[in-house]
């Protein structure tokens, strides 16, 4: 015969469990109305960090157009992420798949070692014209220049393939 004594439970008694069987509260769609509020009343002030992360990649780029350091690369892994959030969260879709390509050229560079700064510098230049001061894009022009991106990605996935096959 077993011993041992049956396992006692406890019901712990929370704020937060006393709180929830009282009516009141907010209905869901006045929190989202709220939430969405909220976030817009930021959108000047996180506009202008876009406007100015976007200047600091501009000044990475011109620094190392010809070859970029893996601590520029980092840098601009950073800065783009910033502006990739943001834009993401403001719904400027255009500057957002910009910054994903960008994101992307970063990612194949640092993961094979590559350093020609040509790619970056075009990517930013990408970002500058998609951004909310870089002026309106048509449909047909965006999805000129986003091919335009992916065309610089292959490239570099060309060169870095020929690299190895040549080794």
């Amino acid at each position: 015969m077993n011993n041992a004594a049956a396992p006692k439970f406890y019901e712990i008694s929370t704020r937060l469990a006393r709180m929830l069987p009282r009516p009141g509260g907010m209905a869901r769609e006045t929190a989202l109305k709220n939430a969405v509020e909220a976030v817009e009343s930021l959108r000047e002030g996180k506009v202008a960090v876009i406007g100015e992360e976007i200047a600091a990649c501009e000044k990475i780029a011109a620094a190392n157009s010809k070859s970029v350091s893996d601590q520029a690369l980092q840098d601009l892994l950073v800065r783009t992420g910033v502006v990739f959030n943001l834009s993401g969260t403001y719904g400027m879709t255009m500057l957002n798949a910009v910054c994903m390509s960008t994101l992307d050229l970063i990612s194949l560079m640092t993961d094979k070692g590559i350093s020609s700064g040509e790619g970056i510098f075009v990517h930013v230049r990408a970002m500058v014209l998609a951004s909310p001061t870089g002026g309106p894009l048509g449909a047909d022009d965006a999805e000129k220049l986003l091919g335009r991106l992916r065309s610089v990605i292959e490239h570099y996935r060309a060169v870095d393939a020929q690299t190895r096959a040549s080794a």
